[in-house]
Order: C-alpha cells, then structure tokens, then sequence
C-alpha cells in the first residue's frame, strides 16, 4: 500500500527540492519555462510571461499541493537561489505501487550533474517515504 505523503522538501548537497511558490516565476522564465526549445524537449508548451506561468500555478501546480497522491518540485540551486528546473511524479499508480518521474533542467545548468543528483533524490523519496515497489 503507498502511503501518500505528498510534495515535501527535499535538500541535497546542491539543491533544495520544494513546493512551487510564486516568487519563483522570474527565475522560471530567466532559467527554463520560456524558453521554447527546452520546453519542447520537455514535451510542455512554453510559458514566455509572468501571467501565463501563475495562470499554470493556479490551474495545476500550486492548486494541487492540497492532494496527498501529487508531487511536483522546484528545483532551487542553493548557491543562486535560482529555480532551475524542476522534477515530478507525474504518473503515480496507487494499485500497483508505482511512479513515473519528468524533469527539466534549464540550459545554463545542464551538465553539472544536477538531473543525477535531484533523480537519486526523488527516487528515495518515492521509496522510502512513498512506499513505491517500482519507479
């Protein structure tokens, strides 16, 4: 049986993994969000202004913290504070006690290590806290 505990905070040696919050919108656009071609690769449209990102926060990410069963990160640098990415379960299946991770990291963080480090992060999350038996 999962036990469903929802986003919590998550510090690694580099990075802090949290809730969303709206003061992170400007590092959104500057690192990720808008840019179009990341966000394809993503498999996401692209989020090129302040409204259009708090409208996706009011709609799914933040509006959704009150459900235990979703987990959604930011992905904070702790040396710039900067939202860089973030990381997610986005397909959780109770029955059969697992989980399917996305990311996104942005360009100017790419290939410093910091997918492997948040991944490894989550993944431990997702079983230890979660009760996953496969993600």
């Amino acid at each position: 049986m999962l036990t469903h505990v929802g986003t919590n905070t998550i510090e690694t040696d580099r990075l802090i993994l949290r809730r969303f919050e709206y003061s992170d919108i400007d590092s959104m656009l500057r690192n990720w969000i808008a840019d179009e071609q990341t966000q394809w690769d993503y498999g996401e449209p692209y989020y090129p202004t302040p409204e259009a990102v708090k409208e996706l926060f009011d709609t799914k990410y933040i509006v959704s913290y009150s459900k235990d069963d979703y987990y959604r990160w930011a992905v904070i640098e702790k040396e710039s504070g900067e939202c860089i990415g973030q990381i997610a379960y986005f397909s959780v299946d109770t029955n059969n006690r697992h989980g399917e991770i996305e990311y996104v990291i942005g360009p100017a963080f790419q290939g410093k290590g910091y997918a492997t480090e948040m991944t490894r992060a989550v993944i431990a999350y997702g079983f230890e806290k979660i009760n996953f038996h496969r993600i």
